[in-house]
């Protein structure tokens, strides 16, 4: 892979701060945009999850 996504711990803090973002974002409801807003919530909760397998991933290659 890139020299981006070879620092697991990295991917793996950024996957989860993106996450507990996303979900506490999601479940108050702060920014308060409609329909647009719940999607781009679930597609920062999904980049989160992204992040984390990545990092699992890199973690059980090494």
């Amino acid at each position: 892979m890139t020299k981006l996504f070879e620092n697991e711990i990295l991917l793996l803090i950024v996957g989860i701060t993106t996450l507990i973002f996303a979900i506490f974002d999601y479940r108050k409801n702060y920014s308060k945009s409609g329909a647009y807003g719940k999607a781009s919530k679930i597609g920062l909760i999904l980049l989160g999850i992204t992040f984390i397998m990545l990092s699992l991933i890199q973690f059980s290659n090494s």
